[in-house]
């Protein structure tokens, strides 16, 4: 939540700026490098929030099939090796 604060506040100051005078060229090349960034931020969480989805699905799936399989999957005793 810090992060969309500051963002907030980081707008505000540009907005301002921006009209009292025309942004020069390195304003207009930082503000199309943050817009980058923050596409880039917002892609990279969707994917992980894609993957965290996948693998909590694969979970659920591993512990249904573990309710559903017979509870003992030993064979035989403890001392069968004993012989």
């Amino acid at each position: 939540m810090s992060e969309g604060a500051g963002g907030a506040t980081g707008t505000a100051t540009t907005t301002t700026a921006s009209q009292s005078q025309p942004q020069t060229k390195r304003q207009r090349q930082n503000a199309q490098r943050r817009e980058a960034l923050k596409e880039a931020k917002r892609e990279r969480e969707a994917q992980q929030q894609a993957a965290l989805a996948t693998h909590k699905r694969e979970l659920d799936r591993a512990r249904i099939v573990e309710q559903v399989a017979p509870t003992s999957k030993r064979t035989g005793s403890r001392f069968d090796s004993l012989g």
